[in-house]
């Protein structure tokens, strides 16, 4: 037998299909640690029906499955199929070539397959039994396992030769057949229980049958009056029905009406919600609007602080323009009340009219000059203005961004000396974690090495708790054998006790005769029993003693011959009129009439003293038994005979050499079922089975001791297995804590160089802001001076403007007095 093939799909590392070819000779499989060299290994052992999963490196069946990694998912289920050349025939199929697979699947689910049939797990083990390949195979050794065959126990090393010399299907094939005997004999007590309690149950049964009978007809006519009365019933409901119709119809109208009022409602309801579509189509278009509104608003802010500087320039041009305008106003009235003064001096000066026109022409004259001198100050009173407000204008957005520009560098030196701060607190942050990393580290030393020890006392605990489940399985294998020796001996004392009660053995009457006597002590006095019990004959000497008293085995003994008669008159009125009895008082011993026979090799013994007896019977004994006497075979039987010997010679395998010379064998069988020493064999039974139950307690004893210590074992492994958990959930803990300790630590580090980093940024943009800000504060001072300026050259503009404004008005009146008065001249002229 050979090994083929391997496919594996998803069984452990294997995750996709892969496929191995093992050609004649040997094939070695050799990779670094971790590369799943034990996994081939592993699906081997598992495809022949490995069972426990601390064999295939796991915790449970489900670990075989593959888990997943960073880039595949996991897989549903884990199958392995192998595939043995089987031309040599040495495993029991009339394939060539057979192929095992095994499926498991997560919900628990296992399936196995011989050639693609599906089968149990129990065909494929009692398949490879015997071949090296069974349960307890020799041919797969794995890691660690070499020590446990150096260290194994006799036990354990006879297994493995009764697995490699073909001896383990047969005993397990042994094994089964004697359960499934044990069962079938417990299943046949058991339907002989239930046939003599279903004897008993069947007049009861019969009465019953009686009554179901008479319950069957009157069920009959219970059936036939309620069916009558369904029937009136039934016409009562119809006549329900038909009136309920009307009504159903009535509410059929109604519930329509409902429905279409129901339609035009859920048509209202469309409308309603169509509109509060569009209105919540409205109110987001509103909230887009105002959050643009929000942004315009943002960004007009710093328009408005512009403007805020424009307006106050323009508040105080407004309030000149006021003074101006109330000045106007007094200058036309005053110029009202001259013009009535000038009309009545027109009509005055009419003659003066050429002396006012050219005084007029003067006046115009010098009217015309002051107010171009006016317009010319004006001009540059308003050139001055202008500048004035640029300057002011200017001098309000440099304020401004000085302004902004303070703030800035106040943040910047708030945000250096905050970082200044964070870098010095990270720095000892940093330090503190460099201490907290150390001390994980050293714990994580800590904790592999617990990990490690956890490890070590796992395995020794497996180790320990294999060898444990082995006594524990010979100690349970050695308590049932002895319960089934304890069975066997208990049922075979248990026919025997229930032939002795029953008397089986004897002929008929002296059976019948005894069941009586036994059911009415009184009946037959002075009985004492028949002679097969009432004799002990050793066992060697049992076969020699039946063939010798033959049919007086069954002769019925009383004490007096005054006790025969009723002792005959019970076997005479018995079908068979046939049976023994014999009276003690009338016994006579029998003894040949010439020499006795020398005791020696020919002779063993006188049969009379190998049987044991009450004294009142030894007259009995001599009686039945005083000329036999016992040779080794039937040649030394003749050489007696030939010597003289007129008695009874019988040999040990139970033939009767009679005095004339007859030959008897054969005879009724002997043993169990003979009643010769059927006392002796209740006794000894009896005896051994006293020893049996105590062996059994014995064995049932240190099976429960190695079952307990199995027990022990199994919870000091799973203790060291939640140890181990502990102790590797506590290093999983401690290296998870430094890892994040060391990448708190990387981070506080990085963080420190970036606030560092940001401190010496920020130092210089300050200094850059604190040198803007020294440029803004002269341009400032610059400015207010040119404002001042500014403002003095306009006050100056203005009041040469004022000069020029009141001798432009001297003029103006002038001149209007002059054409008033000639106007006047004219008027009055003309009139």
């Amino acid at each position: 037998m050979q090994l083929r093939r391997l496919e594996l799909v998803g069984f452990k590392t294997f995750v996709d299909r892969t496929e191995l070819e093992f050609h004649p000779g040997i094939t070695a499989i050799v990779g670094p640690n971790g590369s799943g060299k034990s996994n081939i290994f592993d699906g081997i052992r598992w495809a022949l029906g490995e069972t426990n999963a601390r064999m295939l490196r796991g915790a449970r069946m489900d670990d075989v499955i593959f888990s997943g990694s960073a880039t595949r998912r996991p897989t549903g289920l884990a199958s392995v199929a192998l595939t043995l050349d089987n031309s040599a025939g040495l495993l029991p199929v009339e394939f060539a070539e057979v192929t095992v697979s095994r499926t498991v699947t997560r919900g628990g689910e296992a399936e196995y397959k011989l050639n693609g049939v599906t089968c149990r797990l129990r065909d494929i083990q009692m398949l490879f039994l015997g071949t090296g390949l069974g349960g307890r195979s020799y041919a797969l050794i794995g890691q660690g396992e070499v020590d446990a065959v150096l260290r194994a126990t006799p036990v354990e090393r006879r297994h493995w030769l009764e697995e490699a010399a073909g001896l383990a299907r047969h005993k397990r094939q042994r094994i089964e057949a004697e359960r499934r005997l044990d069962h079938a004999r417990v299943h046949l007590d058991r339907l002989t229980d239930l046939l003599d309690e279903l004897t008993h149950q069947l007049e009861a049964l019969a009465t019953q049958a009686e009554a179901a009978t008479a319950h069957q007809a009157y069920t009959a006519e219970l059936r036939d009056l309620e069916l009558a009365l369904f029937a009136d019933e039934a016409r009562r409901l119809l006549g329900a029905v038909r009136r309920l119709g009307g009504q159903v119809t009535t509410e059929r109208e109604q519930v329509a009406a409902s429905e279409a009022r129901v339609d035009e409602a859920a048509a209202s309801v469309a409308a309603t919600e169509a509109q509060l579509a569009s209105v919540t189509a409205a109110w987001e278009e509103g909230q887009q609007a105002l959050l643009a509104g929000a942004e315009t608003l943002s960004s007009r802010a710093a328009d408005v602080q512009a403007l805020d500087a424009q307006a106050e320039g323009l508040r105080g041009r407004i309030a000149q323009l006021s003074v101006e305008l109330r000045r106007l106003a007094d200058e036309h009235a005053s110029l009202a009340a001259d013009a009535s003064a000038l009309e009545r001096e027109a009509a005055e000066a009419a003659g003066r009219r050429s002396d006012l026109a050219r005084a007029l022409a003067a006046a115009e004259t010098e009217l015309a000059r002051t107010a171009s001198a006016a317009e010319a100050a004006r001009a540059a009173m308003v050139r001055g203005r202008e500048d004035a407000l640029e300057v002011a204008r200017t001098l309000a957005q440099t304020r401004s961004e000085l302004a902004a520009l303070q703030a800035r560098a106040d943040l910047t030196a708030q945000s250096v000396q905050a970082a200044t701060q964070r870098a010095s607190a990270l720095g000892e942050t940093a330090e503190g974690l460099a201490a907290d990393c150390r001390r994980a580290a050293q714990a994580c030393d800590d904790a592999r090495r617990a990990l490690e020890a956890a490890d070590a006392a796992v395995a020794e605990a497996s180790r320990a708790l294999e060898i444990l489940r082995r006594e524990a399985a010979l100690a349970a294998e050695a308590a049932h054998g002895a319960e089934l020796d304890e069975q066997r001996l208990r049922a075979r004392l248990g026919a025997i006790e229930e032939a002795a009660a029953q008397f089986l053995g004897f002929e008929e009457s002296t059976r019948e005769l005894l069941l009586a006597a036994r059911a009415a002590p009184g009946r037959f006095p002075g009985l004492r029993g028949a002679v097969a019990d009432l004799l002990l004959v050793p066992d060697a000497h049992r076969v020699a003693v039946a063939a010798a008293l033959g049919e007086r085995l069954h002769c019925v003994v009383v004490d007096e011959t005054g006790h025969l008669q009723p002792v005959i008159g019970f076997i005479r009125e018995h079908p068979s009129r046939h049976g023994t009895v014999l009276a003690l008082s009338a016994a006579r011993t029998r003894r040949p009439g010439v020499d006795e026979p020398r005791l020696d090799g020919d002779v063993l013994l006188w049969a009379v003293d190998v049987v044991e007896s009450d004294d009142a019977l030894r007259g009995m004994v001599e009686a039945l038994l005083g000329d036999v006497v016992i040779a080794e075979d039937l040649t030394a039987a003749w050489r007696v005979f030939d010597a003289g010997y007129r008695g009874r010679v019988v040999t040990r395998d139970g033939a009767v050499l009679t005095p004339d010379g007859v030959v008897a064998v054969g005879g009724r069988p002997q043993g169990e079922a003979a009643p010769l020493g059927r006392t002796q064999v209740i006794a000894e039974l009896k005896a051994s089975l006293a020893a049996a139950e105590a062996r059994r307690r014995e064995v049932g004893g240190r099976r429960d001791r190695a079952f307990q210590h199995a027990a022990a074992a199994e919870r000091r492994l799973r203790e060291a297995g939640d140890a181990r958990a502990a102790a590797a959930a506590a290093l999983v803990e401690r290296q998870r804590k430094l890892a994040h300790l060391e990448a708190e630590k990387a981070r506080v580090t990085q963080e420190g160089i970036a606030h560092g980093e940001q401190v010496r940024v920020g130092t210089a943009h300050l200094e850059q802001l604190q040198a803007e800000a020294a440029r803004l504060a002269a341009d400032v001072a610059a400015l207010e001076a040119e404002l001042q300026q500014h403002e003095l050259r306009v006050t100056a503009v203005a009041t040469e403007l004022d000069a020029h404004e009141a001798a432009r008005e001297t003029a103006a009146a002038e001149v209007a007095a002059r054409r008033l008065a000639v106007v006047q001249a004219e008027g009055t002229l003309e009139t």
